[in-house]
């Protein structure tokens, strides 16, 4: 989406996109975000909301995705869909299974939602149709993508909603949203997610509002269905219990940057970002029940007052000068194989080893 007159940019001033012309081999992971920067739109002009974003995740995967609510992890799954309007992709590739995504066609990216990459909304109350049977949404996916008429379609339905765990799914097929518990509205959502068996799959928050043990039950359900079907599956949290039981390896984001990637085990046992550090300490885990939990001071820089210096460092307690000059660009962890980054001037695990 190009510039209109009269649009003032801000920290995406002088940029402009630049996207690789060519695509990587077919080993290639099934999500492999690279450098992505995206502006969107606002009344007093475009800013910068994601900046150099790397993802990547394999097949049988799942990698979490982190932060504080304002940090733009659902914007990254949004961006990823192409589901943000009045949006300015600047620069890097977006591939899944190889084949680049930006460039395409709105027509050709219909053709891939639902069908090779799908998500899981946040709250399913807002995102079901309250008119319509859940079944009749599920069998619009398949319909829409694998060309069933609509018995065999909503014959799909009632499969997904059995294999989902519903109980009396041909009965439930029937039923509208508002006559199904949150932890089976969740599942329906997860079901229509999975009807075309997709590639990857984005789940943003799938436990938001669900007591703790159909918050098991439904993570569990993810687990399982990802490792049968194969899929890459992208956990937006903000639950580090959550990332420590079900996710392979984690990315930390903050103000719209991925400040850490980590394998989880090793992140936990010693983060190497301050604000991950900081996160960690805010865990309920690691305080005695009862007790006052630490909090981390300040809050996520706003849209347009972001500088140009590490956008933590008015929070860090480690900060020095040069923190509040110029932005670390991520760097490899060091003693650590694999795709391991923090983008720090400091880096805590090597305080704690000097």
């Amino acid at each position: 989406m190009g510039q209109k007159d009269g649009e003032k940019w801000t920290a995406a001033a002088d940029l402009q996109p630049t996207f690789p012309k060519s695509d990587r081999l077919l080993a290639s992971p099934v999500l492999d975000v690279a450098g992505m920067s995206l502006a969107l739109g606002t009344p007093d002009g475009f800013h910068e909301v994601l900046h150099a974003i790397d993802l990547r995740v394999e097949a049988g995967q799942t990698v979490g995705l982190v932060g504080e609510s304002g940090c733009g992890k659902s914007v990254t799954a949004l961006a990823i869909m192409r589901l943000l309007p009045n949006a300015r992709y600047l620069q890097g590739s977006m591939r899944l299974d190889g084949q680049q995504l930006l460039g395409l066609s709105e027509k050709q990216m219909r053709r891939l939602r639902g069908n090779r990459m799908a998500m899981i909304f946040q709250e399913p109350m807002t995102s079901l149709n309250p008119l319509m049977s859940v079944g009749s949404q599920i069998a619009e996916a398949v319909k829409l993508h694998r060309g069933l008429d609509s018995r065999a379609a909503l014959a799909q339905a009632t499969k997904l909603l059995d294999t989902v765990g519903i109980p009396g799914a041909a009965r439930r097929t029937h039923a509208r949203p508002h006559e199904l518990s949150g932890g089976q509205r969740q599942r329906v959502m997860i079901a229509m997610a999975l009807a075309c068996k997709p590639r990857l799959l984005m789940a943003d928050e799938p436990t938001t509002a669900l007591d703790v043990t159909v918050q098991a039950q439904i993570l569990d359900l993810l687990d399982a269905l990802k490792r049968e079907m194969g899929m890459a599956l992208l956990l937006i949290t903000h639950d580090l219990a959550i990332v420590s039981n079900y996710c392979d390896a984690v990315s930390v984001m903050y103000a719209g940057r991925i400040v850490e990637s980590r394998p989880v085990d090793a992140l936990f046992d010693g983060p190497a970002h301050p604000y991950t550090e900081a996160l960690l300490k805010t865990s309920p885990s690691e305080h005695a029940p009862g007790s006052m939990l630490p909090t981390i001071q300040g809050s996520v820089p706003a849209l347009g007052k972001r500088g140009a210096g590490c956008l933590f460092a008015p929070r860090c307690a480690y900060a020095r000068a040069n923190c509040h000059q110029l932005a670390p660009e991520p760097t490899a962890v060091a003693g650590e194989a694999g795709l391991a980054t923090v983008a720090c001037w400091y880096p805590r695990h090597q305080a704690r080893n000097t």
